[in-house]
């Protein structure tokens, strides 16, 4: 064949078709064939591992989630517990005499002074009984 390239017969090696290029191009198929099989393995493996990667950081995802809701509504209702617990404790001091917040020496002037108002006003109806009887 003459071609504008062309090499010399001498200098070309052609590959034989005897019975052992044979055989060696069956292995190499083979081994080709192998090596592919290998490598879809480790394909498969790896894409295994990312999946399972994936799945674990969904998984891990998914438990945050839950967490900060289960968070919002723990503090909502600890907000509801103050809030009724700071109603309840205005209504309990609401009930209770105003006097107990006076200081207690205070508090005893204004019991004798209670108690002898009472002595005055029971001597009073006394006197008026005894001079209504005479």
């Amino acid at each position: 064949s003459l071609s504008y390239y062309h090499i010399p017969n001498s200098v070309v090696e052609r590959a034989g078709t005897d019975e052992r290029s044979g055989v060696d191009a069956h292995q190499m198929a083979r081994d080709v064939t192998n090596r592919d099989a290998v490598v879809e393995a480790r394909c498969h493996v790896i894409h295994q591992e990312q999946s399972e990667r994936s799945r674990l950081r969904h998984s891990q995802a998914l438990k945050r989630v839950k967490l900060e809701k289960e968070k919002d509504q723990m503090l909502a209702e600890i907000g509801n517990l103050e809030r009724e617990d700071r109603v309840r404790r205005q209504r309990s001091l609401s009930r209770k005499p105003l006097d107990i917040f006076q200081p207690p020496q205070q508090r005893l002037d204004a019991l004798h002074e209670q108690q002898r108002e009472m002595e005055q006003a029971f001597e009073g109806l006394c006197l008026k009984a005894y001079t209504a009887l005479r």
